[in-house]
């Protein structure tokens, strides 16, 4: 009686068609992985560079009213997938950062605000900023309740349920 598996006789190694493509399925999922994983932290670095420039701009406005002993005011406007800062006839901004400026309870905005009087102080004391999904980096700008100065921290991990 003759079995059925085949067996390779001396001289014939290799692999199996079904052995290779189990193989490159693996490799395949594995760049998938890597490459979204790759993307979600390209998203993450290119909001925090750009909430940088923010806080720059601000700290810049903020020298520039105690200077010239005048009023500096600095706005936000957000728009569909882009953030726009002007100040002092000024104007940059930053688009693909799927990024929205939110207040205290996770209310979307279209537009911030913040004065700084002829001392460097402003009455804005916090501008949060949320990233596309559940879970990203809530980044907060602060201004320091006595001087004014602005900084940039992360809020936490976690978005409220909203």
């Amino acid at each position: 009686m003759r079995s059925s598996r085949t067996v390779r006789g001396p001289g014939r190694s290799g692999f199996t068609l079904f052995e290779v493509l189990i193989v490159v399925l693996m490799i395949g999922i594995i760049a998938g992985l890597v490459a979204s994983r790759l993307a979600a932290t390209t998203g993450h670095a290119r909001r925090r560079d750009a909430l940088r420039s923010v806080t720059t701009l601000l700290a810049e406005a903020r020298v520039t009213a105690m200077r010239r002993s005048a009023a500096e005011t600095v706005t936000l406007s957000a728009g569909t997938n882009q953030i726009s800062v002007s100040w002092d006839e000024r104007e940059r901004s930053w688009s693909g950062l799927k990024m929205t400026p939110v207040d205290s309870l996770d209310t979307p905005l279209e537009s911030l605000e913040a004065r700084f009087d002829p001392e460097g102080r402003t009455r804005q004391r916090i501008w949060r900023f949320m990233g596309p999904e559940r879970g990203d980096t809530i980044w907060v700008i602060t201004f320091d309740p006595v001087s004014g100065a602005p900084r940039l921290d992360r809020e936490s991990g976690e978005q409220s349920a909203g």
